[in-house]
C-alpha cells in the first residue's frame, strides 16, 4: 500500500513536471538541462501538442550548439595563435642559438688562427734573431737589421715611384691614343675628295637639281636653283660643322624610285659601321650603287611609309643599334612650343611629342659624354601634308657626331636637295633643328603659319 502510495505521488511530480507552460521555460531553467533532459522535455512537449513549447527548445537548443560551436572554434583559434607564438619563439630562440653558436665557433677558429700565426712568426723571428745574434754578436745583428730595414724601405720607395710613374705614362699614351681613336669618329672634312663623298651630285648620277626651296612673304615657294660649279660639302652654323655628303640617287637606283625611307635607314647603318669600326671605307659605300641594290633585295626594303611600319621593319636590320636611332615625322615634333597649334591642326599626335620628349632626354645626357653619336631618320610630314592625308612623302638622314667640344651634323639624301644653300627652306630646317636639339628653343620659324 505505502509503495503504491509513493509510484503515485511520483506520477503526480511527473505529471505537474510536464505540464510547465512556455513562461515556465525560461533561459536559465533551459540552461540548467543537460541536453538529454531537453530532447525528454521535447520529445513531451511534442506528444502533448505543445509546439510552441517545442519550438522554444529547439531554438534554445539550436542557439546552445551554435554557442558551443563558435566557443570550439574560439579555444581552437586561440590554441593555433599559442601554438604558432611558441612555434616562432622556439624558431627565434633556435636561429639565435645557431647564429650564436657560429659566431663563437668562428671566433674560436680566428683566435686560434692568429694564435698559430703568431706562434710560428714569433718562433721564425727568434731563430733568425738568435742564429745572426750568435754569428755576429747582438749588437752587430742590431745594426745590421737596421740597415737592411732602411735599404728595404728605400727600395720599395724606389720601386713605387717608378710604378706610379709607369702608370701615369701609361694612362697618358692610353688617353692619347683613346682622344685620337675617338677623334677619327669625326667625319675627315679635308678628305671628303679624296673618299668620293664630294662632289655631292657628280654626273651622270645626278642631272639636274630640283628647285630650290624658300620662304619668301610668309609662304613656302620654290624657286630654280642652278649652282655654279659644284656646291660646298660643308658649311657652319654657329660653331657647328653642317655636312652633306654623296649617297644613292633613289631616282637613278630602281625604276620605281621611292625607296627614301629605306635607303635613308642604310646610310643610318653605314654611319654606324664607321662610328664603331672607325673604317673609312663604310663611308665609301654611302654612295655604293649595288650594295644599296643588295639592300633593298635582302631587307624587304619598304617605299615611301608611315612612321610605325618603319620602325617595324627597322627591328629586322641586322648590326643596327637602335637605341641610336630615331625615327621622327618632322623636326617640330622637338618643337614644344608649337605643340598645341599642331595637335589643333591634327598634323601629329600626342602620342608623337612624348616620343620626342623621351628622345631629347637620350640627347641632353648625350652632349654632356665627352662622346655621342645619334641618328635620325626625317620625315616631311608637316611640309608635305598641310591639309592632306598624314603620310610623310620623304625621309632622309640626320647624324649628329660629337666629340669633345666638336660637334658635325651629317645630312645624307637620296633625292639631289642640297640642303646647304643659305638661303635655302632645308637649311632653314636643319638651323632650327639643331637650335631644338641642343637648346630645346629656336627663334626660327621654318612653317609659316604654324
Amino acid at each position: 500500500m505505502k509503495n503504491s502510495k509513493f509510484f503515485i505521488i511520483i506520477a503526480m511530480l511527473g505529471l505537474l513536471s510536464n505540464s510547465l507552460s512556455i513562461a515556465d521555460y525560461t533561459e536559465s531553467f533551459l540552461r540548467n538541462r543537460t541536453p538529454g533532459q531537453l530532447r525528454q522535455m521535447r520529445a513531451a512537449d511534442l506528444k502533448r501538442g505543445e509546439m510552441d513549447l517545442v519550438r522554444k527548445v529547439d531554438a534554445y537548443m539550436q542557439r546552445r550548439e551554435e554557442e558551443e560551436l563558435k566557443e570550439a572554434m574560439e579555444r581552437s583559434l586561440r590554441e593555433e595563435e599559442h601554438r604558432q607564438r611558441e612555434e616562432e619563439e622556439l624558431k627565434k630562440a633556435l636561429e639565435g642559438s645557431r647564429r650564436e653558436a657560429e659566431e663563437q665557433a668562428r671566433r674560436r677558429q680566428e683566435e686560434e688562427r692568429r694564435q698559430r700565426e703568431e706562434k710560428l712568426l714569433k718562433e721564425a723571428i727568434e731563430r733568425s734573431r738568435a742564429e745572426e745574434e750568435a754569428r755576429i754578436g747582438q749588437e752587430e745583428a742590431r745594426r745590421q737589421r737596421k740597415e737592411e730595414e732602411f735599404k728595404k724601405a728605400l727600395e720599395i720607395s724606389r720601386r713605387e715611384a717608378e710604378e706610379q710613374a709607369r702608370k701615369r705614362q701609361e694612362e697618358a699614351r692610353r688617353r692619347q691614343v683613346q682622344i685620337l681613336v675617338l677623334a677619327r669618329r669625326l667625319i675627315p672634312t679635308d678628305q671628303l675628295g679624296a673618299l668620293g663623298l664630294c662632289p655631292i651630285f657628280p654626273a651622270p648620277d645626278f642631272k639636274a637639281l630640283p628647285l630650290m626651296k624658300v620662304i619668301r612673304d610668309g609662304r613656302l615657294q620654290a624657286q630654280e636653283f642652278v649652282p655654279e660649279g659644284e656646291v660646298e660639302c660643308s658649311t657652319k652654323y654657329r660653331d657647328r660643322t653642317v655636312i652633306q655628303l654623296r649617297g644613292v640617287n633613289q631616282g637613278t637606283l630602281t625604276k620605281e624610285g621611292d625607296y627614301c625611307p629605306g635607303l635613308s635607314m642604310r646610310s643610318a647603318l653605314q654611319m654606324q659601321k664607321y662610328v664603331d669600326t672607325i673604317d673609312q671605307q663604310e663611308l665609301q659605300k654611302l654612295f655604293n650603287y649595288e650594295a644599296a641594290k643588295k639592300f633593298i633585295q635582302d631587307t624587304g626594303c619598304p617605299r615611301t611609309a608611315e612612321k610605325n611600319v618603319l620602325e617595324n621593319w627597322i627591328r629586322q636590320i641586322q648590326g643596327l643599334d637602335l637605341e641610336r636611332i630615331s625615327i621622327i615625322n618632322d623636326v617640330m615634333v622637338f618643337d614644344s612650343s608649337r605643340k598645341e597649334s599642331l595637335l589643333n591642326m591634327q598634323l601629329l599626335e600626342r602620342k608623337d611629342f612624348d616620343e620626342a620628349q623621351r628622345v631629347m632626354e637620350r640627347i641632353r645626357h648625350g652632349l654632356q659624354q665627352p662622346t655621342f653619336v645619334h641618328t635620325f631618320i626625317v620625315g616631311n610630314l608637316i611640309e608635305g601634308n598641310i591639309g592632306v592625308e598624314r603620310v610623310a612623302q620623304h625621309w632622309f638622314c640626320f647624324v649628329m657626331l660629337k666629340f669633345g667640344n666638336t660637334i658635325q651634323y651629317v645630312v645624307l639624301d637620296t633625292l639631289p636637295q642640297y640642303h646647304l644653300h643659305p638661303n635655302s627652306y632645308q637649311f632653314l630646317r636643319i638651323k632650327y633643328f639643331i637650335d631644338l636639339l641642343e637648346r630645346g628653343t629656336s627663334g626660327i620659324n621654318i612653317m609659316p603659319g604654324v
